[in-house]
C-alpha cells in the first residue's frame, strides 16, 4: 500500500508539472522535488520519463474508455445517422477539450515516439471498432479502425488548440464565436470522414432513433 501511495504521489506531481510546463521541460528531478521523494525513488517506479508520462495519461484513457463504452452500449448495432455522429463527436470534443492539457500530452508523446503503444491501441480503439462495426457495415474492421482513429486525431488536434489559435483561424473576435465556428467545422469534417450518408429529406425526427449520451 505504501508503494502504491508513493507511486500515485509521483504521478500526481508529474501531472501538475506537465500541465504547467508541458512534457518537454519535465525532469525527473523536478518531479521528485514536487512529490517530496528522492530521484532514486522516482526512477524505482518509472525507469524513464516516457513511462512516467504514460502513467500520467492513465486517467485520460480511463475517461475515453468510459466514453466509448457508453457510445457502444447506446448504439447497440444500429446504423448511425449523420446527426447521431455529430452528437457523438461533439461529446468527444467536449471531453478532450476539458482535458486539453492531457490531450496535448497525448499528441506530443505520439509525435515524439512516432507511435502509440499496442496495448493502448487494443484497449482504446480496436475493441470499440469491433463493437461498432455493425453500425458501419460498409467498412471492413481495418477500414473502420483507420477512420475512427483519424476522427479521434482530428478531434484531439482541435480540442488541444489554444483559444488564440481558434480566434486566428476562424477570424472571430470572441471566445464564444471562435468556439462555435471551430466545433461546427470539426463536426462536418469528422462526419464526412466517416462517409455517413445524408438522411433523406423526408425523414422526420420522430422516425430517427437518436443516440442518447
Amino acid at each position: 500500500m505504501e508503494k502504491r501511495s508513493v507511486r500515485d504521489g509521483i504521478v500526481e506531481a508529474a501531472l501538475a508539472l506537465v500541465s504547467r510546463t508541458g512534457p518537454a521541460l519535465l525532469s525527473m528531478r523536478d518531479v521528485a522535488q514536487r512529490a517530496g521523494v528522492s530521484v532514486g525513488t522516482v526512477s524505482y517506479h518509472f525507469s524513464d520519463k516516457n513511462l512516467l508520462l504514460e502513467a500520467v495519461l492513465d486517467e485520460y484513457y480511463r475517461e475515453l474508455d468510459s466514453f466509448w463504452s457508453h457510445v457502444a452500449a447506446n448504439v447497440a448495432g444500429q446504423a448511425i445517422t449523420r446527426e447521431q455522429a455529430r452528437q457523438i463527436i461533439g461529446e468527444l470534443f467536449a471531453l478532450l477539450r476539458r482535458q486539453r492539457n492531457l490531450t496535448r500530452l497525448r499528441i506530443m508523446l505520439s509525435v515524439q515516439t512516432g507511435t502509440i503503444t499496442e496495448a493502448r491501441l487494443n484497449e482504446h480503439l480496436i475493441r470499440y471498432a469491433e463493437a461498432l462495426q455493425r453500425s458501419f457495415p460498409h467498412y471492413t474492421l481495418a477500414e473502420l479502425r483507420l477512420r475512427m482513429y483519424s476522427v479521434f486525431l482530428l478531434t484531439a488536434r482541435y480540442a488541444a488548440m489554444h483559444m488564440d489559435e481558434w480566434k486566428s483561424i476562424t477570424q472571430q473576435s470572441t471566445a464564444e464565436g471562435a468556439s462555435d465556428a471551430v466545433k461546427a467545422l470539426l463536426l462536418e469534417m469528422a462526419v464526412d470522414l466517416m462517409q455517413i450518408p445524408a438522411e433523406p429529406a423526408a425523414e422526420s425526427d420522430s422516425a430517427t432513433t437518436r443516440v442518447r449520451l
